[in-house]
């Protein structure tokens, strides 16, 4: 890869940036909105009964029940992790950092407010900083305006860093 290329030349692992190439990591953005087109948007009754739920018990606890549990979501993880990388790591979809079984979040396209589950088809991966950032805010605007910030982000590294 070109120097050029490489969001940010750190190494978690030896010759394994943590980030993907600004090629790559546009790759995984347009994998990511392909998925969004080609799932079907939560049905009337799925969003009504997650409102519903959400009133009666909190967004914070109704999440917590749609994830399942511990196996649920490994499983979960594991098959984002090979279908967006190599089985074991994969990148946010939102800013390339690289992301593995300890560090990959399950970001819903539609938010469990837009009556969003936990399914396969409604998952793309996300680092814990980028799925902070995006919060409620809907898929195509939460790309791109991360996708904006962490690139404006990295720019404005590389400046800092060239004499």
């Amino acid at each position: 890869r070109a120097a050029a290329d490489v969001v940010f030349p750190l190494f978690f692992k030896e010759d394994q940036p943590t980030r993907i190439s600004i090629k790559d990591h546009s790759d995984a953005i347009d994998k990511a909105v392909a998925k969004f087109h080609i799932d079907p948007p939560p049905t009337t009754e799925e969003i009504k009964e997650s409102e519903g739920e959400v009133q009666r018990i909190g967004t914070r606890d109704h999440n917590r029940n749609l994830a399942g549990n511990n196996t649920d979501r490994a499983a979960r993880r594991k098959k984002l992790s090979k279908e967006f990388g190599d089985g074991e790591y994969c990148p946010c979809v939102y800013c390339g950092l690289i992301v593995g079984e300890g560090s990959l979040i399950q970001s819903k396209m539609y938010t469990t407010k837009q009556g969003g589950r936990y399914r396969q088809a409604n998952l793309v991966p996300s680092c814990v900083d980028c799925n902070k950032r995006r919060g409620q805010m809907p898929f195509p605007e939460a790309i791109e305006k991360i996708v904006a910030f962490v690139r404006s982000e990295t720019a404005d590294a590389r400046k800092k860093k060239t004499p």
